[in-house]
């Protein structure tokens, strides 16, 4: 791929934050005028020789962050911690997962070794979310973990930058930061990591311009593009599929190669597949069907069983080929035995069918997305897309397919991607996540039945109307330039002698979830929200700058003004602003999105469904 151009704009620090569910990295750019950009992944962190770091927080009884990353195992630490009761945050990923996400795993048949004393038990993998210490949020998680990354990074920086001291005290007070998030989340997922940058005092709330987001699967297509043969299957005018298998979400998504040179540019062709089908879901299948395994035995109590799934993760999972005719998880020392539990000298042997039975789940969900999206070739990224099993099982499914890995193992490399996809600006369209629309108001005609059925308001101009009219703006799946905004015409009516209302001009945007026909209406008779529909955000505006144009209203009087409502829906944040004509000149100006706040973010329960309730893949 052509090398990035020379950095025109002004001096600044770009900080790319990859937050995974089992562990997360930082990459790093100081673009300054006149230089290429040069992407650096944070290579030292406290306590660890990688480049990545536990996604783990300790919080004391009062509520205080008392260790992150990898100084939560140290062993020193975790002695620490269980003397004085802390409380260890892990997966707090999870938590923001909506429940789209989620699929019923008590309907899947899963294979097993017919000779095995567990027979045909299913070994599906858990759904929830962590638990958070009392009164600690989410969002506070989220800054108390970003704030230890950024500490580390400073002190990397000074040591790798012989002027890196001075320049993080110049830039980072007004640096920007690039969020990678999977593809399924949405701008109430954003909200939540906006505010942690807020509370950690990073990039406050009313500089939103300096908070950006990366779809991890877009990050990993640039991350991919560095591989030496990249021309070999990558070529202009032809379709790609890229697997983002990560630690707890698999994002699946088809994209067209429009030009590789001078400067990469892809698009969407269709909306992409997120599903929860990651490696962590892999372990909580292993805990399972150990847990079954080990029956009564005293080796199935949690000290154990934590122990084993640490080896078998790190060890048996990421070697796995699905040639072994065992697999043997070595936990403890040589006099650990228990002839009935099947442990012998601090082993416990599980048999090939075994072992694709804990892969079995993740593995189905991953193939039947890539089926659905009909792909031509695929890349990956590392985390669990580094597993042989996950690749042979892509291969035997797919023949012919072009398995583009990273060519470092264990490397994360959506910090570094989604850093790279910010200075190249890649994606020139996407589909759009969700159909957006606006709840408003029709004129009150009397003689058509549905209108007769509902009670209609009467304005301060005196016209009737009826509130709770569904008008769409995008269909789910549109393709949109992602420079490309969907202009919504609109007027404001005030009455002469209040002007003033122009300074508090408001509009809701709302999401349709359902598939099919599009309704008339998003409120019932009674008023009630209708199924599938739900309020994403308000979009605000000071119209005061447009008091110059406001223009009589024949047919009242009260003064109007015309004026557009920009919205840039095919971004990875979603933004807007308004636009109007005066003196036949273009004006615009700025808009401000305010989010709902979904209930039970605070307490780190947003997303969890009861098993009952949760999606079935279909």
């Amino acid at each position: 791929m052509t090398p990035p151009a020379i950095y025109t704009g002004h001096e600044k620090l770009v900080l790319s934050i990859d937050i995974g569910t089992t562990t997360s990295a930082v990459a790093l750019a100081h673009l300054a005028p006149g230089t290429v950009p040069m992407v650096q992944p944070v290579t030292k962190f406290e306590n660890t020789t990688d480049a990545s770091v536990p996604t783990e927080v300790y919080y004391n009884a009062n509520g205080k962050a008392v260790a992150c990353g990898a100084n939560c195992r140290n062993p020193a630490t975790q002695a620490q911690a269980q003397s004085e009761g802390w409380h260890l945050v892990q997966f707090f990923k999870l938590a923001l997962h909506p429940q789209t996400l989620q699929y019923q795993t008590s309907a899947l048949t899963l294979s097993a070794d017919p000779t095995s004393s567990l027979g045909k038990k299913i070994f599906a993998p858990s759904f929830e979310g962590p638990d958070l210490p009392n009164g600690t949020t989410i969002q506070k998680v989220y800054a108390d973990f970003i704030q230890y990354l950024l500490g580390a990074t400073a002190l990397w920086f000074a040591d790798v930058d012989p002027d890196g001291a001075r320049l993080w005290a110049k830039l980072f007070p007004s640096c920007e930061v690039i969020l990678a998030t999977p593809d399924g989340w949405n701008e109430i997922q954003q909200n939540i990591l906006r505010k942690g940058l807020d509370i950690a005092g990073i990039v406050p709330l009313t500089f939103e311009e300096r908070c950006h987001f990366v779809r991890e699967a877009e990050a990993s297509i640039n991350y991919a593009m560095k591989v030496p043969d990249v021309k070999q299957w990558m070529k202009a005018g032809e379709n790609f599929t890229v697997i983002d298998a990560g630690g707890s979400t698999v994002d699946v998504g088809m994209y067209t190669c429009e030009m590789i040179s001078p400067k990469l540019k892809i698009r969407e062709v269709k909306p992409s597949d997120c599903i929860q089908a990651g490696g962590v879901f892999v372990d909580r299948a292993c805990y399972s069907l150990l847990t079954a395994r080990l029956g009564s035995s005293i080796f199935a109590g949690p000290k154990y069983l934590q122990r084993m799934i640490e080896v078998f993760e790190s060890r048996q999972k990421r070697k796995f080929t699905g040639e072994e005719a065992t697999t043997v998880i070595r936990f403890g020392e040589s006099a650990d035995r228990d002839a009935a539990g099947g442990v012998k000298m601090g082993r416990i042997t599980l048999t090939k069918a075994e072992v694709e039975t804990i892969f079995h789940f993740c593995v189905n969900e991953i193939i039947a997305s890539v089926q659905g999206q009909i792909q031509l070739g695929s890349t990956k990224s590392t985390g669990f897309g580094q597993s042989p099993y996950l690749q042979k099982c892509l291969r035997d499914a797919f023949p012919g397919l072009i398995l583009v890995t990273a060519a470092e193992e264990g490397k994360k490399v959506v910090a570094d991607g989604g850093l790279m996809a910010f200075i190249t600006e890649s994606v020139a369209a996407r589909a759009v996540r969700s159909t957006f629309g606006v709840v408003g108001t029709f004129p009150y005609i009397p003689s058509r039945p549905e209108h007769a059925a509902r009670t209609p308001k009467t304005d301060y101009d005196g016209k009737q109307f009826l509130d709770g009219c569904w008008s769409q703006i995008v269909q789910k799946g549109d393709i949109m330039s992602s420079t490309e905004a969907y202009e919504r015409y609109c007027f404001e009516t005030v009455p002469t002698n209040s002007t003033s209302r122009l300074a508090n001009y408001s509009v809701d945007l709302w999401v349709y979830n359902l598939q099919g026909v599009q309704p008339d209406w998003a409120f019932d008779r009674s008023g009630r929200t209708l199924p599938g529909f739900q309020r994403r955000c308000t979009v605000t505006a000071d119209l005061s700058p447009l008091k110059k144009i406001l223009t009589p209203d024949p047919t009242s009087a009260c003064l109007v003004v015309d004026f557009r409502v920009c919205l840039y829906l095919a971004q990875n944040t979603l933004r807007a602003k308004i636009k109007w004509l005066e003196n036949r000149m273009e004006r615009e100006g700025p808009a401000t999105i305010t989010f709902d706040e979904p209930v039970g973010v605070e307490t780190g329960s947003f997303g969890r469904q009861p098993a009952a309730n949760v999606l079935k893949r279909g």
